[in-house]
Formats: C-alpha cells, structure tokens, sequence
C-alpha cells in the first residue's frame, strides 16, 4: 500500500512538472482522445482561445472549443492525422488571429494511436510580415512592367533573369528574339561591343554605383540609338543584381539630323542673296537687319539694331514711309516702298523695300526685303543669320513614377521625380497629388478633369502637359495614370515620362523651317539649287511664276538649259561649267517664259555643298530686262 501511494506521489509530481512546461510555453498545447476529448491543456491556450478557466476546455470535444461545431471542419488536421498516421498542419484566422495549427500522433507500447497532441501557434506577426514582403515585391514588379522603357535584369553572370514587357515590345519592333530568358547578354545581343559592354557591368560590380551611357549599334540596315542606365541591386549588403534600363532615342536622333540638315540648306541659300533683310517691331525700331547691310550702307548690324528705321531715312520721305507702315499693319496688307537711306559716309543711297505683317515666335513683326536700286550696288551680298537660337535638351532618363492612394494622396516617389523637381521626399509624402505646385501650378483643371477620368474609368490615356522644374524652367511631360491592384488594395499609378528634348526639336525644326522658307519665298529674285546636269532640285516658287510664269510642278527635276534662249544655250553651258571648276560664275543671257517672251536675267552661280557632302550649284537670277532695253 505504501508502494502503491509513493507511485502515485511520483505520478502526480510528474503531471504537475509537465503542467509548468507546458505553461512555459508560447503555443497553445491541448492533448486529446481518440474522441477529439481534450484531457490536458496550457495556459497559453486559454490565451489564445479567448477562455477564462480551464473547466471551459477539459472534457470538452477540440471541435467545440476550436471552431464551435461538434463535427470536424474540412481542413481539420486531426482528422487528416488519422488518416495519414503522422503530423498534419494548416494555417487559418482565429479569433482575429492567424495561427498554425498541428496534430501529433501519440502512439501506445503496441504502436497504435492513442490520441493526439494538438498544437496552436499565434503566427500573426510572421503573416504580417510575409504578406507585407509579397505585397511590396508585387508592388515593384507592377511598377517594372508599367515602365514605357525597355528594362531587363542580369545576375552575377550576367544572365538574364527578367525582362518587362515594354522590352519584349522593343525587340518585336526591332525584329530580335525575345526569348532572352536564361541567356548571358552576349548570347542574347550578339552584335554588342563586347570589351565595351562587359567593362561597364564590371564597373558596376565592381563601385557598386550606376552607369548612364550613350550607344549607337549597328542593326540590319540601320543604326539604333539608345540611353542605357545599369542600375546596381543590393539586398542584405550584397549586390546579387543589375537593372538595364533601355530608351530608344532613335526618333530623336534622327529629327536632330532632320534640324541640322535643313539649317544647312537654307543657310547655304541666305548667304548668296544680294538683298537686304530686315525686322521690324510695329513702331519701327530694327530687331534685325543682315550683314548686306554694311556692302550697301556701311553700317555694322549692332549700329542699327535697336534703333528706329526712320532715322536712316531722308527727311522728305519719312512722312509716306511712316504711312506705308501704318496700313500695312492696319490693313495687314502687303507694302511696298521707294525711299532714300543715308550711307555712313554721309551720303544717301536710293533702295525699295518690299515686306508685309508676319508672326515670328508668336507676335506681329515687319518682315521687309531691301535691295539698292541705284548704280552704286553691290555685285554680291551675303545675308546671314543675326542669331541662331538652339536650346539645350535636357538629359534623358527612365521615366518619373508616382503611387497615389485612391483619394490623390502620395504614397511614394522615384529618385528621378526627386531630381527632375528638386523636391525632397519628406516634402511629398503623404501630401495631396494635387497640390505638387511644380507640376499642378499652370496645369490644375487639367488635372482635376483627369483625375476623375481615373475614378470612372479606372485610367487615363497619355497626355501631354507643361510643368516646372525646381528653378522655374518648362518641362514637356507625357502624363498617363492608371489603377493598379497591389496585394488586395487598389493605387493609382501615375507615370510622367519627360519628352521635352523630342518638343524642343520638333519646335526649333519648325521654327527654322518657317523663318528660312519665309525668307526666300519673300525676295524678288528667283534663287535656285542645280545638280550637275544642270537640273532643278530646289526653287523659290513665288519669284519663278512672278517672273517666269512657271512653278515647281513644271520646273523640279527640268534641264534649265531648256527655256534658254539658242543663241545664248553655249554660253550658259559654257559659264556652268566654268563655274563648276573653278567655283562660281556670272553671265546675262535670255529665258523664255509661259507666254514665249524672252527676259534678260543677270545670272550668278555658286559651287556649294549640301550636307550629304555632295556638289550642287546655287543660282541667283535678276531680270534686267529693263536696264538692257535702256
């Protein structure tokens, strides 16, 4: 009996150092029968499911106290444990809660399953985090294949492990395979510069800091042009990757040639003109006067600009000059005048000055061709051009990114909204879209309009828009904004791309072509640009049907030689090339025009060379007709 009461002692002490382990313990631990009965449980249980006393679990069924039904759920790891024989786990939400919950099989001598030890751990926090961690890589991931660029990602062996959809699209377009995926750069893009290339992913490894290059590559029968960023990825202190960031700035290229040629072109023209050209503003004062101007008059341009017209003038034709001006400004018509200018030696010159009304850069300005009309002009006048206006194109980079909740607040910002307007994050987030003065000052209806497009719609389609940047300058920017569903919450994406360069150029081309076309197509004489068989390739349409009667329906890709008078046909074949030898020439022979008349014309050519380096002949014709019939 003594025996028999020291084993129970030794029993009871046993249960109750296990009831302090098991109370030690963060988990919730119950042991239960094979009737799901729960005999034994911890403190923590009564925690985690929400109970005030033990007497509410013990003897209770686990279906009951757990998930409040007396039939087992569909996913009940106990159930699942009879039938597998071993540990069963599931992940659920209880009681606001996300826990694990485990069965253990507890086996007898005879190796049968007696019951089972259920386990309850609280996993909230880990669940927060992993959601969190999915979430933001989720995030970064719909952000990556939003970006308009072309954008892939290399490893330490410079294999590509990931590319965006917008580069797919660029190697469509350029008739590349795009199935890159596991390949190095190299076996990808064979063509690359391969010293060249590998150095800079090297670099990066290496300083651990991006790289922004400038590339021409030659491909199939043209050249590409690219910006290309290599932005280095550091996580946990190491730089596991690379982002290529790619922009095709082909079109941009391309439109630079575009402006450059046509500057050319019509520079080549403006030098050979014998007249002068002037501008200007609606009281008088020049805004531009030609070089011409110092052959004719003696005067330097920087003496006269800024200074009224008038004051060149002789006094007794100030008066109708002035009248002239007055209603060709009123009446917007077109003016044409004879009057005395004075020379810097002190005596007057008699010119003719033909000009009318035009918009340069957005305002109203006199645009006029003067030409000496007596004995004392000039053979050759050169005209140049006072001022040539480029402006600088910004540097280009991948495009600036916004996240926005639902109601228009910032949520993040990339580095380059940071640069592109001088804004420090700190000022951005948590700050209403809306009220980014930068961006919204001149732009605010736009805005409002667009961003209830978003809320209807769900997007916006690209549109073009004028901001600023830190120091006050315009920037041109393609807006486009959308939803996006990151994790199970809804932003709006806003993507700002800066296309100031592609505005810049495609103004300044327009611009120059505009000026220069409206400064031959004004002058009397007829300019033309002859190729070496004697051919037109270019004329100044207005001056050729005003003398000649024709225009460049009849004349472009015509022999000149043809409405040449026979008996001066040798001599003009003669003059050409003379002056293709030795570089210009000058000769008076007879043209006939549309009606059969035949009109002196003083002719002077010039060798020039257009920009694909080939050798044209420019021609300035006179009709002197008049003065020879004297």
């Amino acid at each position: 009996m003594k025996k028999f009461r020291t084993v129970e002692t030794e029993t009871t002490n046993d249960n109750k150092l296990m009831q302090i382990a098991l109370n030690a313990m963060n988990e919730a631990v119950f042991i239960i029968d094979l009737d799901h009965k729960i005999l034994q449980c911890n403190k923590a249980t009564l925690d985690i499911l929400g109970k005030s006393h033990y007497d509410e679990i013990i003897g209770h069924s686990c279906g009951t106290v757990v998930h409040g039904t007396t039939d087992p759920v569909d996913w009940c790891p106990v159930r699942r444990m009879w039938e597998s024989g071993q540990r069963e786990a599931d992940v659920q939400l209880l009681n606001g809660k996300w826990v694990e919950i485990s069965a253990e099989p507890v086996y007898n001598e005879e190796g049968k399953i007696t019951g089972a030890v259920h386990i309850i751990s609280d996993i909230t926090a880990r669940k927060k985090a992993e959601d969190a961690l999915n979430e933001s890589e989720q995030q970064y991931l719909t952000i990556l294949n939003s970006l308009n660029d072309a954008m892939h990602v290399v490893d330490k062996n410079l294999k590509i492990i990931y590319q965006n959809p917008a580069m797919l699209k660029w190697l469509e377009g350029l008739n590349l395979n795009d199935d890159i995926i596991g390949k190095t750069i190299f076996e990808a893009f064979p063509f690359l510069d391969y010293d060249k290339v590998y150095n800079e992913y090297h670099e990066v490894f290496k300083d651990r800091n991006l790289v922004s290059t400038t590339d021409a590559t030659k491909l199939f029968d043209r050249v590409i042009f690219t910006e290309t960023l290599k932005i280095p990825v550091i996580s946990e202190g190491e730089l596991t990757n690379i982002i290529t960031v790619l922009r095709d700035i082909t079109d941009q290229k391309e439109a630079e040639e575009k402006l450059k040629e046509s500057e050319e072109n019509y520079k080549n023209i403006i030098k050979n003109l014998m007249d002068i050209i002037i501008i200007l503003d609606l009281k008088g004062n020049f805004e531009y006067i030609s070089p011409q101007v110092y052959e004719i008059a003696g005067f330097k341009p920087e003496e006269i600009i800024g200074k009224s017209g008038f004051k060149f003038m002789h006094p007794d034709d100030i008066k109708r000059a002035a009248e002239v001006l007055r209603e060709a400004i009123e009446e917007r018509k077109k003016m044409y005048i004879k009057y005395r200018t004075i020379h810097k030696d002190g005596y007057y010159i008699d010119v003719s000055a033909s000009g009318r009304i035009v918009k340069i850069e957005g305002e109203d300005k006199v645009f006029a061709v003067v030409r000496d009309i007596t004995e004392k002009k000039r053979v050759e006048q050169q005209l140049k051009e006072s001022e040539e206006k480029f402006r600088n194109l910004f540097e280009n980079s991948p495009n600036i990114l916004l996240l926005l909740d639902q109601y228009g607040t910032i949520l993040d910002v990339n580095r380059l909204f940071l640069t592109k307007f001088g804004y420090d994050k700190t000022e951005l987030i948590g700050k209403d879209f809306r009220e980014v003065s930068r961006i919204n000052s001149e732009n605010s209806l736009i805005f409002m309009e667009k961003y209830q497009e978003v809320m209807k719609n769900g997007k916006v389609d690209p549109f073009e828009i004028v901001t600023r940047n830190e120091e006050g300058s315009p920037l041109w920017i393609n807006f486009q904004a959308s939803f996006v569903e990151i994790g199970d919450r809804q932003f709006i994406q806003v993507i700002l791309q800066d296309i100031t360069e592609k505005k810049v150029a495609e103004f300044s081309l327009k611009k120059s072509e505009e000026k220069y076309r409206l400064i031959t197509e004004n002058v009397n004489d007829m300019i033309a640009v002859l190729n070496d068989r004697i051919e037109y390739e270019y004329i100044n349409e207005a001056a050729f049907r005003s003398i000649m009667g024709r225009g460049n329906d009849e004349l472009i890709s015509a022999n000149a030689l043809r409405w040449v008078h026979p008996d001066d046909r040798d001599k003009c074949i003669n003059a050409f090339e003379a002056g293709w030898e030795q570089g210009e020439s000058n000769i008076q022979a007879r043209f006939q025009d549309t009606r059969g008349k035949y009109h002196w014309l003083d002719v002077r050519g010039k060798k020039i060379f257009d920009v694909n380096g080939e050798e044209k002949v420019l021609v300035v014709s006179r009709d002197i007709s008049e003065r020879k019939e004297c």
